[in-house]
């Protein structure tokens, strides 16, 4: 999770975008995108839906680098790609879409997972902060 600032940068640089315009793209702030790519903050799930229609890649590769699938490289299977057609009628069936949705399903759900084990490290270093002030104001109290 901790390189998906790196995975926007360097999609951001492949197709040439400035963080201004793919911020316009996504619908935030151009400091937004800095600071996703930075890693400063993490973007919401709606903000990396988003984000990865405007990169023209899946919400799984940003997350995780897994399902190296990024649309216009050659896979023509990749629910970015598919999925106006599919869901505006055209050709797809409804196996495809079925499928399609499954696999969103499932992005999602490994993106809760993600954000799952953030709160847990967040809440396990709060926990280790508590414990660091507890113990300096008890020895504030004994010496």
């Amino acid at each position: 999770m901790k390189f998906i600032g790196s995975r926007i940068l360097s999609r951001r640089k492949m197709l040439g975008l400035k963080g201004k315009e793919l911020a316009e793209r996504v619908g935030c702030h151009p400091p937004d995108i800095s600071d996703w790519e930075k890693s400063k903050n993490m973007p919401s799930v709606e903000s990396l839906i988003k984000l990865a229609r405007a990169l023209n890649t899946t919400e799984t590769w940003l997350v995780s680098g897994k399902n190296s699938r990024v649309a216009g490289n050659g896979d023509e299977n990749s629910k970015i790609m598919r999925m106006p057609i599919d869901y505006m009628g055209g050709d797809g069936d409804n196996n495809t879409v079925t499928q399609m949705q499954d696999e969103m399903i499932n992005d999602k759900r490994d993106i809760i997972e993600l954000q799952k084990e953030k709160i847990h490290n967040l809440e396990a270093r709060l926990a280790k902060l508590a414990r660091e002030r507890s113990e300096e104001f008890s020895k504030k109290l004994a010496g």
